[in-house]
């Protein structure tokens, strides 16, 4: 405590009132609820407090009363015209879900009114040589805003751990356990400049919280991600050139066929909503009877297991293609990205390419556990019959529990 600075006289009733909500002691909690206020505490967190009281005591006019408070209360500290902004940080997983994490946030900064910067750093989840920002190596800026623009002493930031001169260093490098990290629901309504996102947050946990009226609001949850995909995630050109030499020297074969095997890892299985095991024999009557509705078409494989891509060059031959790109010798190895020595900014722009090479596909067939199969699905709307997942897509489940 600093002597200089004595505690306001209502900080120990507030404590209390916490500590005691905290318990279940509704009664206590109120009364030192009522004791702070008397001790002049006024804040929307106050009133808040005392309205989830009164619906615990099924009061709920009371609840109501309480309610218009904190909004009364949230409105009168008014708010400036200065520029707002949140930056999106990695959280530490497979590309496909670092960008899903992205696309949260950049939903979150949408409905906060906060412009957004996505800095994944120079040695953050897939670092890219030559590159600060490694999301600027695979995709365009999101605004035109930079993390350099927020190197100022005049700017305050949620949560208030970080400072100025230390956004550059995301959590991700810095090694900041994920245990210590802090949601973005907590910055709805953060009045700091700059709020920092280097947590995951479910797209489909943010969107509720769209205001009426917002693009953003009342729509699916697949409407959104095609939505802030196509706004948001834009390849860099020589990113996009490449797709487009790739579709003519690959994709040589109409209709094409895509598919995505992602190795079955442990971690998958229980990850998938169904929780269960996905092999070879789930999609071989899929593609054999493609190739029988279709003798000169042609399947575009996507996969991350060199099994597969053998099993599968075995029984299509010349129909089959694929990519060059890093694989697991077998499922133990759990993911390309934990393979010791792989090059990172190689295995991302392999997966990269994939995906949106996929979306050139007239069909596609993949796995809704799979973060890349998801991207595949929002990439490009899809017509009806067209898009195959033989698991429940797990970014669209309202209510999923993520195993720990």
């Amino acid at each position: 405590m600093n002597p200089l600075k004595p505690e306001p006289a209502w900080q120990a009733a507030w404590i209390a009132a916490l500590d005691a909500w905290s318990t279940g002691n509704l009664p206590r909690a109120f009364h030192f609820c009522q004791a702070a206020s008397a001790r002049g505490l006024a804040s929307p967190e106050l009133h808040g407090l005392m309205a989830s009281i009164a619906l615990g005591l099924e009061q709920y006019e009371a609840a109501k009363t309480y309610i218009g408070r904190a909004a009364s209360r949230k409105a009168a500290g008014g708010t400036t015209a200065k520029p707002r902004y949140h930056v999106i940080q990695p959280w530490g997983c497979g590309f496909w879900g670092e960008v899903d994490h992205a696309i949260g946030q950049l939903a979150f900064a949408e409905i906060a009114g906060r412009i957004p910067i996505v800095h994944w750093g120079r040695h953050g989840t897939y670092p890219a040589p030559g590159y600060d920002n490694a999301w600027d190596a695979y995709f365009l800026p999101v605004s035109s805003a930079r993390i350099d623009d927020l190197a100022r002493g005049d700017l305050t930031f949620f949560p208030g751990r970080w400072r100025a001169d230390a956004l550059r260093t995301t959590s991700v490098e810095a090694g900041r356990a994920y245990a210590d990290r802090t949601s973005s629901l907590h910055a709805l309504s953060a009045e700091e400049d700059v709020t920092v996102a280097d947590c995951h947050n479910r797209l489909l946990d943010i969107l509720p919280w769209a205001p009426a009226g917002h693009w953003l609001a009342g729509g699916t949850g697949e409407d959104a991600y095609r939505g802030l995909f196509a706004k948001y995630l834009r390849p860099t050109p020589e990113i996009a050139s490449e797709v487009d030499h790739l579709a003519t020297t690959v994709l040589v074969r109409r209709p094409m066929l895509g598919v995505h095997f992602r190795a079955q890892s442990t971690s998958k299985d229980v990850e998938s909503l169904e929780r269960a095991w996905l092999d070879f024999d789930h999609y071989l009557p899929i593609i054999d009877r493609f190739v029988s509705d279709q003798p000169a078409g042609g399947i575009f494989l996507l996969t991350d297991l060199t099994r597969c891509a053998a099993t599968l060059g075995e029984r299509y031959g010349p129909r089959l293609r694929l990519l060059e790109a890093t694989r697991l010798a077998h499922e133990g190895e759990i993911e390309v990205r934990v393979k010791p020595g792989v090059d990172l900014h190689a295995a991302a722009r392999e997966v990269i390419l994939d995906a949106y090479l996929a979306t050139r596909c007239d069909f596609f067939l993949g796995d809704g556990a799979s973060g890349v199969s998801c991207a595949v699905g929002f990439l490009k709307p899809w017509a009806p019959g067209t898009l195959q997942l033989l698991r429940a897509n797990v970014a669209l489940a309202p209510g999923r529990i993520q195993p720990t």
